[in-house]
């Protein structure tokens, strides 16, 4: 299951999370911008019973935890820049040789790069 951000459509797996921020057992994940504070709402199964509730975070502080879960968990170097208007991000790991991501926003590209790391395992 994917989450979506409502203001610029950026998605956010269950999987991934649950890995950066420890979000086990959701269902129903929205997940809203203000600023620079991320606001994830999801219903969560505990024991056969659903409870509502959030969890925020600054983007830029997800992107560095999501960096370092990819240097930390799986040893791959993710190296995010800004090229013109876009943000790329290039990971190299042992079986990676030279992986490039392109999106709008830094901390999109660093979410990109983690999604495509997850996918791979």
């Amino acid at each position: 299951m994917r989450a979506k951000m409502l203001r610029n459509q950026m998605k956010i797996s269950e999987q991934l999370l649950n890995k950066i921020l420890g979000i086990k057992e959701a269902r129903n994940i929205k997940i809203s911008i203000d600023d620079t504070i991320l606001t994830c709402t999801y219903l969560h199964l505990d024991s056969g019973h659903l409870s509502k509730n959030t969890a925020t975070i600054n983007v830029y502080e997800l992107a560095y935890k999501c960096k370092f879960w990819a240097h930390k968990k799986k040893n791959i170097s993710i190296k995010s820049f800004i090229s013109g208007h876009v943000s790329i991000a290039d990971i190299s790991g042992v079986d990676i040789l030279d992986k490039r991501f392109v999106a709008n926003s830094e901390v999109e590209v660093i979410i990109e790069a983690c999604e495509w790391i997850i996918a791979q395992e």
